[in-house]
């Protein structure tokens, strides 16, 4: 943890954070917490920096949440951005 949760939830209220999608460099600070209850239970709270299985797993995610779209409202923490398709 880098900064203090509450800090961080603080800064994302105020509109002081870049919201980003889930590829980001190793180690990048998240402003947003995540809590995702099904397929299980996994917390990420503001302000931890995070990479490895961690990452693996949310890129696992987004890939699901492109393919099938009605998943992405149980994923607490993510904003859905309409995609254009090729």
């Amino acid at each position: 943890m880098v900064m203090n949760p509450q800090d961080a939830h603080s800064a994302y209220i105020r509109g002081e954070v870049e919201l980003c999608g889930f590829v980001m460099p190793k180690g990048e600070l998240r402003q947003k917490g995540r809590c995702l209850i099904h397929p299980g239970v996994l917390c990420v709270v503001p302000g931890e920096v995070w990479g490895g299985a961690v990452q693996r797993y949310f890129l696992a995610l987004e890939e699901g949440v492109n393919l099938l779209p009605g998943f992405s409202p149980e994923l607490q923490g993510v904003i859905a951005k309409p995609m254009r398709m090729a």
